[in-house]
């Protein structure tokens, strides 16, 4: 049998647990919600953050060598075939002497097509005599450009011609008829078909591990050949090269050219 007391005091207990478990209830709500904002928060932050982040871009190697800037040169017109004459054999100028040309072409107000330039020596220039041709480029101006170029509308190349030199009181050839042929002759000439495979600025080019072995009256000489590089670029690659040389009359052929 419960008395009065007793009841009331069990009474209040239920309602104190009552109020105990609201409260807790409450602050578990609180909590979650105080929780939810944080990681909405959060994200949110990220979100800003990553869209103020900038973009990566690519960026030129500390050691790359700065863009030559384009030489003096003179520029002949017919049509949409261009000639430009200059007075060097760097490719890196003969790059921006392209380049100046071709952007020239796409940027002011010409007719699409294809647009093509020869660039040659200007030193010794004679027109009654087949030019001193370095390189050959085309541009794509439009989509009519690139059909008669290959190339997608807005872009230019140039092709270069190796072998080529273009500078005051370069020597014209190493050939000589009268002289007989012998160890030393046949490496000379060699070399010289070796570095028709290069451009000016990637000569002179050195032998090493010459082997020069001679039968019958012909001269056969293997190596490995390697270009000059420019200051700042990489090495050239090592090259293993053969020519055989023969007398009467005298020619040269260069047999074996691999890269390594």
């Amino acid at each position: 049998m419960m008395v009065a007391g007793q009841g009331e005091q069990q009474s209040r207990d239920r309602r104190a647990r009552k109020w105990v478990l609201g409260i807790i209830g409450v602050a578990g709500v609180l909590a979650f919600l105080i929780g939810l904002g944080l990681i909405v928060q959060f994200d949110r932050d990220e979100t800003e953050h990553a869209a103020a982040r900038p973009t990566a871009t690519a960026t030129a190697p500390p050691s790359a060598r700065p863009a030559a800037i384009a030489p003096p040169y003179d520029l002949q017109q017919a049509d949409r075939q261009f000639t430009a004459l200059v007075r060097t054999d760097d490719t890196d100028e003969l790059i921006a002497v392209f380049r100046e040309i071709a952007q020239n072409i796409l940027a002011r107000n010409y007719v699409d097509g294809g647009y093509f330039v020869n660039v040659d020596c200007a030193i010794g220039d004679d027109p009654a005599k087949e030019a001193n041709r370095l390189g050959r480029g085309k541009i794509a101006r439009g989509d009519r450009g690139a059909a008669e170029t290959g190339l997608n509308p807005g872009q230019y190349t140039i092709d270069f011609n190796a072998g080529r030199t273009c500078r005051e009181g370069a020597p014209t050839t190493t050939f000589d008829a009268t002289r007989p042929l012998d160890r030393d002759y046949a490496v000379e000439l060699c070399l010289s078909r070796i570095e028709e495979k290069y451009v000016a600025d990637q000569r002179p080019v050195t032998l090493s591990d010459v082997d020069v072995i001679s039968a019958d009256g012909t001269w056969t000489v293997t190596a490995v050949a390697r270009g000059t590089s420019k200051p700042g670029a990489p090495s050239m690659a090592d090259v293993d090269v053969s020519c055989v040389s023969q007398s009467d009359p005298l020619r040269t052929e260069l047999t074996k050219f691999n890269v390594r």
